[in-house]
């Protein structure tokens, strides 16, 4: 049993994300009350107590003290409970809380280890694989953790084996999650390139591993595999344009949209489909950029189909009641000079080939 007061919040939490200050006590304990449900496990622990059969594990501070290795979300409980000034948000109903409870613990029941490694051995199914598992970069965060207590002398293979035995996963599971982990961290070091409102609070990492199971996704930024936890080939630009197609939400949805379109993303990012990832390059949408994937002929076919449908488009809204303009007739001039020098190409195409004379 512990006082309280000794105990302090481990900065390496793989739950907690960077744009923290992690040895920050009231900025963890900040993040906690708005991500973490505090105010629910409080309320709990004040009218029932702490249970004594579910120990904090820590390691000794080399400042004094105790870091909290696992259960960082009971201790925030517990020291709100005696200190609810050190709420930030949501005050009113800590102080409450803490005004009503008919138990206040000063001390914790701890279970101390010698390094942090014996504890992450212990974790790593709990929270990777078991029943109280982490989000999905809380899991990659703590398995990259995980992997730095391991032989520098491992290949990537090796590596992968003897976590995912450490943690009774498989081997391409935690190779994906680690792979999907560099390219986030890539692109958390690029500022999420400008997208609003995305960091590492909000990311679905999941969104980005599902993506890089995809052959011509994972070759389009570079790597030899969505397994690959060498990422030294690793194409900026084209990191860039994946985030911005499965994360930036600017427009209302992203270009992607659900993740069962990953599949139509590969199609379109396979080398065989120039004209496909040309035209979603230039902001055509997945749908239609998909329907350019077939052969030559076919996608000119389409494209015709496709004209002739939106020209349709515009001639029955000339019914409505419309603000028209010099530069709609321009507009339109342009379209009838393109159609007639497209027509005249066709039909010299037609005329010189004597078995399609019919059509």
């Amino acid at each position: 049993m512990l006082p309280v007061s000794e105990l302090h919040f481990d900065p390496l939490n793989p739950r907690l994300p960077t744009t923290i200050d992690r040895g920050n006590e009231v900025d963890v304990l900040e993040w906690m009350i708005d991500k973490a449900t505090l105010t629910e496990l409080i309320g709990s622990i004040a009218e029932q107590g702490y249970f004594p059969g579910e120990p904090l594990l820590g390691v000794k501070r080399p400042g004094g003290g105790y870091v909290i290795i696992e259960g960082n979300r009971r201790l925030a409980d517990v020291k709100l409970l005696n200190n609810p000034k050190l709420a930030k948000i949501r005050p009113n109903a800590i102080l409450q809380a803490s005004a009503d409870a008919k138990y206040t613990p000063k001390e914790l029941p701890v279970m101390l280890y010698n390094t942090r490694k014996e504890i992450l051995d212990n974790l790593g199914f709990r929270h990777v694989t078991g029943i109280k598992t982490w989000s999905t970069l809380a899991k990659a965060r703590f398995l990259d953790q995980m992997r730095s207590t391991f032989s520098a002398d491992m290949d990537e293979k090796e590596m992968a084996r003897a976590l995912a035995k450490s943690i009774g996963s498989r081997t391409d599971y935690v190779a994906g999650l680690l792979t999907g982990l560099g390219v986030f961290n890539a692109i958390e070091q690029q500022a999420f390139f400008g997208i609003r409102g995305m960091d590492d609070d909000k990311i679905e990492l999941s969104l980005l591993t599902t993506a890089l199971g995809y052959k011509n996704i994972y070759s389009y930024i570079g790597l030899s595999s969505g397994r690959s936890m060498d990422l030294a080939p690793l194409k900026m630009d084209k990191v860039r344009d994946l985030t911005k197609w499965i994360f930036d939400k600017s427009e209302g949805k992203t270009r992607v949209g659900e993740s069962r379109n990953f599949g139509d993303l590969n199609v379109i990012l396979d080398p065989e489909n120039p004209l496909a990832l040309e035209a979603f390059q230039s902001g055509r949408p997945l749908e239609e950029a998909l329907l350019l994937t077939g052969a030559p002929t076919e996608n000119f076919r389409i494209a015709l189909s496709q004209a002739e449908a939106r020209l349709g488009d515009a001639q029955r809204s000339l019914k409505d009641d419309l603000a028209l303009t010099k530069i709609d007739v321009e507009s339109i001039k342009r379209i009838r000079r393109l159609a007639i020098s497209l027509l005249k190409d066709v039909e010299s195409r037609v005329d010189g080939d004597d078995e399609d004379e019919d059509i």
